[in-house]
């Protein structure tokens, strides 16, 4: 385990963990996990939870096996914690780097354990949203390369040829989606010149399927308070939200309003140049049909939208060096029935109430 530039050797992983989440996770095995086991989930996030500076674990081994340094940085890899991107990106400016000045950014491995990992570490994971960033030459010169946060395998062509290692924060899918709002922000104010900081996302072109909505929509009903059965017009006319949105990494839909509003506008120039497509925050669909309903029934008519499914990946690169971000943006479009030769459309009969037999006859 290294914290800062003190070592501290141990036989046993399980030792090293102890110590380093000040002895609140005590039940780590002994040897690394390997890869493709479960164990290093519920490991890792109740040892970020322990300790929020704990920043990566390196391996000798691809696949996370063999010799390991545990490393604690101080200050972490988390980003400030800010709703208002105003402050936040004023942290940024102020501090530079990824959205928080950090004291510990990196380590020369020749300097770790008597330089007995200098040219070693051949995979590694990242802790506490830590990125790490490889190099072959000390202080993060010569060629590098990217470790995603989660896990990854360094390998050709850098295999045994990693000397020093620098961390990054790695955004959120959220937080990526407040710097490109703000981004777009500065672009269109023409403010952007001011902030070499900012960050480039770059909008891929938006692929496009059709699918049938999981909403159906009703209209309204007609009552049937004779004694014989009865031929009704029925209908419908309904706007219908299209929405844009994201998915965190916990799997949690985030629909983008208002305060994403110039991030929604680059999404949208996406689809029109790809598409053609003019966005618009509703679509009217509408429908109208006959059905004959029995006494004392209601009946109405019901549609389910089609969409246009639109996905637009967003690649967004930090001015820092650290690895790129890709966040995935799914828009839906309810065609307008303008445009539609069939609609799916239904027709529901039911009996009325005693509530509405005594309010509707």
């Amino acid at each position: 385990m290294k914290t800062s530039t003190i070592d501290h050797c141990y036989r046993f992983f399980s030792a090293a963990v102890s110590v380093a989440t000040n002895y609140k996770v005590n039940d780590a095995p002994d040897t690394f996990p390997g890869s493709g086991t479960s164990t290093w989930n519920g490991l890792r996030a109740r040892m970020e939870q322990a300790n929020p500076e704990l920043s990566a674990i390196l391996f000798s081994d691809m696949y996370f096996k063999g010799k390991g340094v545990l490393l604690v940085a101080n200050g972490g890899c988390q980003a400030v914690s800010n709703t208002n991107y105003e402050p936040y990106l004023n942290n940024f400016l102020i501090n530079g780097g990824r959205q928080k000045l950090y004291t510990y950014t990196g380590v020369n491995l020749n300097e770790v354990n008597s330089g007995s990992f200098d040219n070693k570490v051949n995979s590694a994971i990242g802790l506490n949203r830590c990125a790490v960033a490889g190099a072959r030459d000390p202080n993060f010169t010569g060629g590098s390369f990217y470790a995603r946060a989660a896990a990854d395998n360094f390998g050709a062509p850098t295999t045994n040829g990693v000397t020093s290692l620098r961390f990054f924060h790695n955004p959120t899918q959220k937080e990526a989606s407040e710097a490109c709002n703000y981004a777009a922000k500065a672009h269109r104010e023409g403010t952007a010149p001011s902030f070499p900081q900012l960050a480039v996302c770059t909008y891929n072109p938006a692929t496009k399927q059709v699918v049938s909505s999981d909403t159906r929509l009703d209209g309204g009903p007609q009552y049937n308070c004779t004694l014989d059965n009865s031929t009704r017009t029925v209908w419908l006319d309904q706007a219908v939200t299209n929405t844009e949105s994201f998915q965190t990494e916990t799997g949690q839909t985030v629909r983008l309003e208002f305060d994403f509003g110039d991030l929604k506008a680059s999404l949208e120039l996406s689809v029109k140049q790809s598409w053609g497509r003019t966005w618009s925050a509703t679509s009217r669909v509408a429908t109208q049909d006959t059905m004959t309903i029995r006494p004392e029934y209601k009946g109405w008519v019901t549609l389910r939208p089609s969409l246009e499914r639109y996905t637009v990946t967003t690649g967004v690169d930090y001015p820092d060096g650290g690895p790129r971000l890709n966040v995935q943006y799914q828009m839906d479009f309810a065609i307008p029935s303008t445009e539609m030769t069939t609609q799916a459309v239904g027709l529901v009969t039911q009996p009325m109430t005693a509530a509405e037999r005594t309010s509707m006859c």
